[in-house]
């Protein structure tokens, strides 16, 4: 009967190692089902029993709920190494991304560059310490799993708590690290804000250097300085006030870029003048001059250029036709015997006015419009008046004038079907034979060609015969 006895108590502890066992596992595991393993049932039969044989087999009941529990904890412990695994390796990775190029990067250049490092700079040490305790949590968690000993359900309940933990406080660092993004919108931001500043910063130099009006320069500096004010006042507001401060310096920019236009427009109204005036001098001009905000001295030397090049050509066509008309006057006078003595006086007159006009198409006096149109449009336009007058003289003086005499019957030979529209002297007379029967005077003939040649009704070409070629 002691023998029974002790059997009895040997499996009654066994019994309570196991109640132990399922009990901690379900205070330490909240999904842990504690159904599978009847403890007051156990525990009944083990009271009720009063053979050796119920007892034995209660007992072998007990150990393989023991193993079963074993089992179990092994299972899930080897699931639970595994979730921390994959915890450690989001915090390697974490890590490997360290600071992103959002924060990393210096800010470009500009006015508002150290107002923004500062900010930054700020912002990626925080940054930069929480990656240090990601790191510190990384390696403290890495000896975890080989750190924890004991019985498989105390493993598995350690490993449980570790894993929670470590899950815990990761989550909360990478929660810290999230929230480093809500400012990545900012930070992209500014950076286009601090180009624009740059930009902007830039135009009003260039417009300063360029036109000498410091205006724009003027007010940028006090829109700078406003803004540090406002940085050392609101150092934790500043980062999110950018829409304000884009809407400013966008303003700026938009005054800069209309003061530009109206200079555009100004040379553009100044290239209209200068072809209004050149179309009053009969000078179809095309005066296509682009203009250069940044080079408008360029642009408007450009423009002068132009001008002087339609003058200067326009000249030399009015200075050639007054040395034809010349040419045509002297050959009236002495050739043909024309009375043009006042209209060769007048072109050497014109000849002379348009080499003083010469000496006024200059650079320095078209850049004055006044000066341009005093001393060149109006001489041009006078000038241009009296070649016509000329022109239509000449032109007068130079009419065909009537065959009289034995030139009608040349003309009549000459415009006779048995001509074309040249004849050679020789066949002349060999016409003019037939006709007379008789011999020709040549020195007659010569003299009626001659003045047929006076009077515009014929044209006399020379060539050598062929054997003096």
């Amino acid at each position: 009967m002691d023998a029974i006895d002790d059997l009895r108590d040997a499996v009654q502890e066994q019994v309570s190692n196991l109640e132990a066992q399922v009990q901690a596992l379900a205070n330490a595991l909240p999904d842990f089902d504690t159904s599978p393993f009847p403890l007051s049932r156990l525990r009944r039969e083990l009271a009720e029993a009063k053979e050796r044989d119920q007892i034995e087999s209660i007992k072998a009941e007990v150990r393989q709920h023991i193993s079963s529990i074993n089992s179990l904890a092994a299972a899930r412990t080897a699931k639970l190494r595994e979730k921390i695994r994959e915890e450690q390796e989001k915090l390697h990775l974490l890590i490997r991304e360290g600071i992103p190029p959002w924060l990393k990067n210096m800010f470009d250049h500009s006015p508002l560059q150290d107002l923004l490092e500062k900010q930054r700079g700020d912002l990626a040490s925080e940054y930069e310490a929480l990656l240090t305790e990601i790191s510190q949590l990384h390696q403290s968690s890495l000896g975890i799993s080989q750190a924890i000993l004991g019985s498989p359900t105390e493993i598995l309940i350690s490993t449980y708590e570790a894993l929670h933990d470590l899950t815990r406080q990761s989550k909360k660092l990478t929660t810290r690290k999230e929230s480093y993004q809500d400012r990545q919108e900012d930070f992209e931001a500014w950076r286009r804000i601090s180009q624009t500043a740059a930009s902007v910063d830039t135009e009003a130099d260039n417009t300063a250097r360029v036109y000498q009006n410091t205006e724009f320069v003027v007010a940028l500096h006090q829109l700078w300085a406003s803004l540090r004010q406002h940085f050392e006042t609101h150092p934790l507001a500043f980062i999110g006030s950018y829409k304000a401060v884009s809407k400013e310096i966008e303003a700026q920019r938009q005054r800069i870029i209309q003061w530009l236009e109206g200079r555009r427009e100004e040379f553009d109204l100044q290239r209209q003048s200068y072809q209004q005036l050149l179309a009053s001098a009969h000078i179809r001009a095309e005066l296509r001059v682009p203009f250069d905000s940044e080079r408008p001295t360029e642009s408007q030397a450009t423009l002068m250029a132009l001008v002087k090049d339609y003058l200067d050509r326009h000249f030399s066509a009015l200075y050639a036709d007054l040395k034809n008309s010349l040419q045509l006057i002297r050959y009236s006078i002495q050739v043909q015997g024309l009375e043009l003595p006042q209209a060769e006086a007048r072109t050497h007159v014109a000849l002379e006015s348009a080499s003083r006009l010469r000496e006024q198409i200059r650079i320095e006096v078209i850049s004055d419009q006044r000066s341009m149109q005093e001393n060149i449009l109006k001489p041009l336009i006078a000038l241009l008046e009296e070649e016509k007058k000329l022109e239509e003289e000449v032109q007068q003086a130079i009419q065909h004038r009537p065959a009289a005499g034995s030139e009608l019957k040349m003309m009549k030979l000459l415009q006779s079907n048995g001509f074309g529209q040249e004849v050679d002297l020789r066949e002349l007379i060999m016409r003019l034979i037939d006709q007379r029967e008789g011999i020709v005077a040549l020195d007659v003939l010569m003299r009626d060609l001659e003045s047929l040649f006076q009077k515009n009704l014929v044209d006399i070409s020379i060539r050598l015969s062929g054997s003096g070629r």
